[in-house]
């Protein structure tokens, strides 16, 4: 380590306004010389302190993982680069990779858990004329990395979601891809997911919303479909933010 003594006349005095504009006193100054290895200690003690831990959820795959399920999936896609720094708003956000596809493609390249299949509702469909985006609902066109919350609106109606530009629809199938242990989680102490972002048109009103369900007895996944007015407390409603 370069000696306070051993600096140029500008860098002393230059560490001396630093010391003054710290409210240091020359004894203080004294004694950090004397041992300047606890001034380092101490100041990165500080950072490490300043910095806030995200702790993961089990299920959830590193970006590089995420990245290779991406290029796996579809291989001429350009894949933007994970955030240098990811900091989640809120303490159960995670980050995902979300490729924008077809819900269709997007429920086709869901791999159901070992052991369960997959089952999706005849009132879902797929289909244009009964099944859209919620007003306001921001649809992402090129693949991007997201703070996904599976957490947000929990126990919520989701039609008083509606008109949220951050309600996750698609996002929560790429969801399903990405982290293939996620639903294990549901209801067992973590909610399963409506698909907020999306309405559905029954009776000929925009009053349903889908949602997905874990049926342990029969082993299987249901991609289903309730009244958008009912609110469960097992179930969230998803946001989404690009990073």
């Amino acid at each position: 380590m370069t000696s306070y003594f051993t600096t140029t006349k500008g860098q002393s005095e230059q560490l001396d306004r630093i010391w003054d504009q710290a409210g240091l006193t020359h004894e203080d100054v004294k004694n950090i010389l004397a041992k300047p290895e606890l001034a380092v200690k101490m100041v990165t003690g500080l950072h490490i302190a300043s910095v806030p831990i995200w702790t993961p959820p089990s299920w959830w795959r590193t970006p590089y993982q995420q990245l290779d399920r991406a290029h796996e999936l579809w291989p001429n896609a350009v894949l933007p680069n994970p955030p240098a720094n990811f900091v989640p708003t809120s303490k159960t956000g995670v980050l995902l990779l979300h490729v924008p596809d077809t819900a269709a493609s997007l429920w086709n390249k869901v791999v159901a858990p070992e052991g369960y299949t997959k089952w999706c509702s005849e009132i879902v469909k797929f289909n244009k004329r009964i099944l859209r985006l919620a007003p306001n609902k921001h649809e992402f066109t090129q693949p991007v990395w997201l703070e996904f919350d599976p957490e947000h609106g929990k126990g919520e109606r989701p039609d008083k979601l509606w008109g949220q530009p951050d309600m996750a629809a698609s996002e929560v199938l790429s969801a399903l891809i990405q982290f293939p242990d996620w639903w294990h989680s549901w209801f067992n102490g973590a909610s399963a997911p409506n698909l907020n972002g999306y309405q559905l048109k029954y009776e000929g009103k925009w009053q349903f919303c889908p949602y997905f369900f874990r049926w342990d007895d029969s082993r299987q996944l249901e991609l289903g479909a309730f009244w958008a007015g009912s609110a469960g407390g097992g179930w969230a409603c998803p946001s989404v933010r690009e990073c």
